[in-house]
């Protein structure tokens, strides 16, 4: 996947991935799953916009919370009720022009 290039609010550079695409991305970034190009240019976003590194930052910690999680003692419907919500959160976001 080669990342969009829309201008970034923080750095006002028209080249920069967009916060959104940014937020989109971190999951891959932070497994390693991006390409060299996309990586780059995610770090150079990174780089120049403050709100996204405070994400990122944030989001580094999720993830490393997450990861301790022992999946054995969530209850069977867990994967059912979350993409519920996940589902119900997406419509929200399009109902609201954010997405």
């Amino acid at each position: 996947m080669v990342m969009s290039k829309f201008e970034c609010p923080e750095s006002g550079d028209p080249l920069m991935p967009s916060c959104h695409l940014v937020a989109d991305t971190l999951s891959d970034y932070l497994e390693e799953q991006l390409s060299d190009a996309d990586r780059m240019l995610l770090e150079e976003h990174l780089r120049a916009c403050g709100l996204c590194m405070v994400y990122l930052d944030q989001f580094r910690a999720v993830y490393r919370v997450a990861g301790q999680v022992d999946c054995s003692e969530l209850p069977d419907d867990f994967e059912e009720v979350m993409g519920a919500v996940i589902r119900r959160w997406q419509a929200d976001r399009q109902a609201d022009g954010k997405e």
